[in-house]
């Protein structure tokens, strides 16, 4: 029977192939609703899905290779348990008359030993191979949003939710709490914009962990006044991002629009690269 350490590292192969599979069918549908197509969107998924396929047929030969190895092992251990079990009945029946044991199988069994560390040890560093492939795995993640209505009579304190998802690969916004939440620790490039009414007060600021990374201010302009804040940052795993309103003034002609297009207020990210 295998160890309990290299049945351990089989269920393993079989755990991560299961994870590479289960990325994105939401993920794409999402983006066929939405984006009807668009190029840069599409080049995102493809490039995902070579990502996870070069990922699957490594994980696949490993998996062979975890089979094969196996194999060995058990074909080993039963000349090992049947050797034993020889050297066993010659102990019981040596206190009754001579017992012979076959000198080859002895020779036998001293060099299958080394072969069969020799072969845990080859497993080990390869299935090792397959835990530094996950560990290193960088997933896609990227997100637009935007307002589908006028946000009127704004308040302080008012977490933006932009319920126009456009797309959402990776799942990691939640338009019902206004909320991204990072899946993985990297480097994100994020950027939103706002568009207020003429006269409106207001400071909008781009939170992490409720503390403040970035801040957008209109003060009483003449006119529809639309302002563009993007920044790179570093979040690490379940790291909270959020836009809230801030020092709203005149709250009575203070409003955020969504435009036309719903395109005039929005907020967007992207993963570029894991730590």
């Amino acid at each position: 029977m295998l160890s309990k350490a290299s049945l351990k590292y089989v269920i393993f192969g079989l755990v991560f192939n299961y994870f590479c599979r289960k990325i994105d069918a939401n993920d794409k549908r999402l983006l066929t609703n939405n984006m009807n197509g668009t190029s840069s969107v599409d080049h995102l998924l493809q490039r995902t899905d070579q990502t996870i396929q070069n990922l699957e047929t490594k994980v696949s030969v490993y998996d062979s290779l975890v089979l094969s190895m196996q194999n060995k092992i058990n074909t080993l251990e039963t000349s090992v348990n049947t050797l034993n079990s020889k050297m066993s009945s010659c102990v019981s029946l040596s206190a009754s008359g001579p017992c012979s044991v076959n000198e080859t199988d002895v020779t036998d069994l001293k060099t299958k030993i080394p072969n069969i560390e020799g072969i845990i040890q080859m497993l080990s560093d390869r299935l090792l191979k397959v835990e530094k492939a996950q560990v290193s795995f960088c997933p896609t993640i990227a997100f637009m949003t935007s307002l589908n209505h006028v946000l009127s009579h704004v308040q302080s304190g008012v977490k933006l939710s932009f319920d126009n998802v456009i797309f959402n690969v990776g799942n990691a916004y939640s338009a019902f709490q206004g909320n991204f939440v990072a899946p993985k620790t990297g480097i994100y490039f994020l950027t939103y914009t706002i568009t207020s009414t003429p006269r409106s007060a207001i400071i909008i600021r781009l939170h992490r962990n409720g503390v403040d990374i970035g801040q957008i201010s209109h003060h009483d302009h003449s006119d529809y006044l639309k302002t563009t804040e993007s920044i790179l940052t570093q979040l690490t795993e379940n790291d909270d991002v959020w836009l809230e309103t801030e020092d709203v003034h005149h709250p009575d002609r203070t409003s955020i629009v969504n435009g036309r297009h719903n395109l005039e207020s929005h907020f967007a990210g992207v993963l570029l690269y894991c730590d």
